[in-house]
């Protein structure tokens, strides 16, 4: 009875320990568990935040192209504007040859009808 008594206190003693190891390795495993989480919450956000900096540098290419082609829109109308002001300037010169040609014939029909 006795060295059975010893066998029992021995066996529940060794499972006493088996079961703190179990809970020690449970500890640990959820510890790991956590551990594993978090990375993978860091690499998600890494992934996430690399995505939003390919979308912002695909948005600038595009604000890019607009602007280029805002610029070239501006410089075109820059050129028509010079353009017109160009023709208008002709415009006004003849306008101002053809007033002082007209005031020079109306002079000389006045000198020819005095005379």
């Amino acid at each position: 009875k006795e060295r059975l008594a010893k066998e029992v206190e021995r066996i529940t003693a060794e499972c006493e320990r088996r079961g703190k190891e179990l809970e020690e390795a449970e500890e640990e495993q959820q510890g790991l568990r956590e551990e594993l989480r978090k990375r993978t919450e860091e690499e998600d956000e890494k992934e996430d935040q690399a995505q939003r900096v390919e979308a912002m540098e695909e948005e600038q290419k595009r604000m890019a192209k607009k602007l280029m082609k805002l610029a070239e829109e501006g410089e075109r109308e820059r050129e028509g504007r010079e353009k017109v002001e160009k023709e208008a300037r002709r415009l006004r010169e003849e306008a101002a040859r053809l007033h002082t040609a007209l005031l020079e014939a109306e002079e000389e029909r006045a000198n020819r009808e005095e005379d």
